[in-house]
């Protein structure tokens, strides 16, 4: 249906349907009149409660696809409910190609379908979804997202916030349950997330550029919070990378978990399994727990990560790491803080305080585990004496007869943090006591690490110079009943914000986020700095307050405030 109703009058209230003058939107009925016009723009001038619409139909079907243009206009669609258990494609929005949606909140959704299963839209392809928020209850089967099933070919997502309860089947995210071909930026998710078979993600599920621009396919500037379980491949961020996928400038801060245990469950704290570009600058401090490959940032490494690190608790029962469970590419400038425990239900193997088994292997490719200027002040727990390490569990052979062990090139751990004096294959002289790594010593003690471009001293251990100082200071943002207000407690400093209001507190460091939401380039500081929130108190996603510690590049977009519906 185009912009004409049964009786052939125009449905909605004014417009008509171009870019200066859209439909327009006061009604569920109007809602539902949406339809295949191409080109067409519409804007809803008012919010709208489509509760009493039993098991609405998504806007478009294969015979009638949207291919229009949808203003928000900073408007809320409270109450969506469709059960639809054997139909894909489910969303508000059925099928959506070359199509721009943006400026929308959704509430209160209770979506189920098959496949292809998103709060906004089931399948997304050549468009951009900017300023869109989600919250509610969604299921399915295949590629279930709380905001997108699956995006594809040329599809851009971006300033997303998701506060969804997600049950599956398979590649299942926060934001996105399958994405093919396109950047996730600015984007956050708290998620309550079940995956019965696989690939969960608290923000992608599955991140696979296979088509199209690789290049672009990345997902950065982007947090996720909450619990995911999964029985393999899970992460707090992202499930499964592939290819030329790449995490940038992410951070993750989600319980992580298998399913009744299962053995081979590659989990990690930020992803379960990296086969990408690179991670860089990325941040996991959730709980991991898992079986086989567990690390608290990475399950099984097949990529580049570099300059980020873990400090959540790990724990699993083979290939267990504070940083990575199984490496197979390469660690550069990375670290872990976070314990490591080598489950004892059986007799755990390979357990590591940054990695538990970094391997040389050959096939089809080759692949060589490589651990270069990081190191780790984890705490261990284990079983089997012969095959744990401070800093490597096991640097492992898989054909012996072209291969040597595992790389690990000027990498420390602490003897005295670690309870190990020994790490198989590596130097027992790379272990420091506490004295020799923390403070303007461990400059010394670590001469090779590049201390001013890429690492920097505090009082305790050193940190990446991103940071500005170790980030276990994080500024968590509630918000309360019109008139917004936001929460931003930083160790012992806690101060309600009033709209336009400044943060001030001596001995602190801070970076600004601007109006528009995006993050500025933090600031050395003694004071807290401005919000510079919006009018209606709600600021944008940098990190206020201790965003230097994270770096200020959006990765509290997690912590932001926003609308009274949500909680992030």
């Amino acid at each position: 249906m185009g912009a004409a109703d049964e009786d052939g009058e125009n449905p909605f209230d004014g417009g008509d349907g171009s870019r200066l003058f859209p439909y327009e939107i006061s009604t569920a009925k109007q809602l539902l009149s949406v339809g295949g016009e191409r080109g067409a723009y519409y804007r809803l001038v008012d919010d709208i409660d489509i509760s009493a619409v039993d098991n609405v139909h998504p806007i478009g079907d294969d015979r009638d696809r949207f291919r229009g243009n949808f203003d928000g206009n900073g408007h809320t669609i409270r109450g969506l409910t469709i059960d639809r258990p054997t139909e894909s494609e489910i969303g508000l929005f059925w099928d959506c190609q070359g199509v721009d949606i943006w400026d929308l909140n959704l509430v209160d959704v209770d979506i189920t379908g098959d496949d292809k299963v998103g709060g906004l839209v089931g399948d997304f392809t050549a468009g951009t979804i900017s300023n869109v928020s989600v919250s509610g209850t969604i299921s399915g089967s295949d590629q279930i997202g709380g905001i997108v099933g699956n995006a594809g070919v040329g599809s851009v997502i971006e300033d997303t916030t998701a506060n969804v309860t997600i049950t599956a089947d398979r590649h299942v995210g926060g934001i996105v349950g399958w994405n093919s071909d396109g950047p996730v930026r600015r984007a956050h998710a708290d998620v309550d997330l079940t995956a019965t078979t696989g690939d969960a993600g608290g923000l992608v599920g599955r991140h696979t550029p296979w088509r199209g621009d690789r290049s672009e396919t990345v997902i950065s500037d982007s947090s996720a919070t909450g619990e995911v379980l999964s029985s393999s491949v899970v992460g707090g961020l992202v499930g499964k990378t592939d290819s030329e996928g790449a995490v940038i400038d992410s951070i993750a801060d989600v319980r992580v978990n298998t399913l009744d245990g299962e053995i081979n469950s590659r989990v990690g704290g930020l992803i379960g399994q990296h086969i990408g570009t690179e991670v860089r600058r990325s941040v996991a401090t959730g709980e991991v727990t898992g079986g086989r490959n567990a690390g608290g940032l990475v399950g099984i490494n097949r990529g580049t990560i570099v300059e980020s690190y873990a400090t959540g608790e790990t724990t699993g029962q083979d290939y267990v790491g504070g940083l990575v469970g199984t490496n197979r590419d390469t660690i550069v400038d990375c670290y872990a803080t976070g314990a490591v425990t080598g489950r004892d239900d059986s007799v755990s193997t390979d357990v590591g305080g940054l990695v538990g088994r970094n391997i040389n292997e050959s096939g089809s490719s080759v692949y060589t585990g490589t651990v270069e200027r990081s190191y780790a002040i984890s705490t261990l727990e284990w079983e089997d004496d012969e095959s744990v390490g401070g800093l490597v569990g096991k640097n492992a052979i898989i054909d012996d007869e072209q291969f040597e062990t595992g790389v690990v090139v000027t990498s420390y751990w602490g003897v005295a943090e670690t309870g190990l004096t020994t790490s198989p294959t590596v130097s027992d002289d790379h272990g420091l006591e506490t004295a020799a790594i923390t403070g303007s010593d461990a400059a010394e003690s670590l001469e090779a690490f590049d201390f001013g471009e890429v690492w920097t001293t505090t009082d305790i251990y050193p940190a990446l110079a991103w940071q500005d100082r170790p980030a276990d200071a994080f500024a968590d943002v509630t918000t309360s009943d019109d008139p917004f207000e936001a929460t931003y407690p930083i160790e012992e400093f806690e101060k309600e914000m009033e709209p336009e209001e400044s943060l001030e507190d001596e001995n602190t460091t801070t970076g600004e986020a601007d109006s528009d939401g995006s993050a500025d380039e933090g600031n050395e500081s003694d004071e807290l700095g401005t919000d510079d929130s919006s009018s209606d108190g709600v600021p944008g996603p940098g990190l206020v307050g201790a965003v230097v510690s994270l770096g200020a590049t959006g990765y509290l977009l997690a912590r932001r405030a926003v609308p009274d519906e949500y909680d992030a």
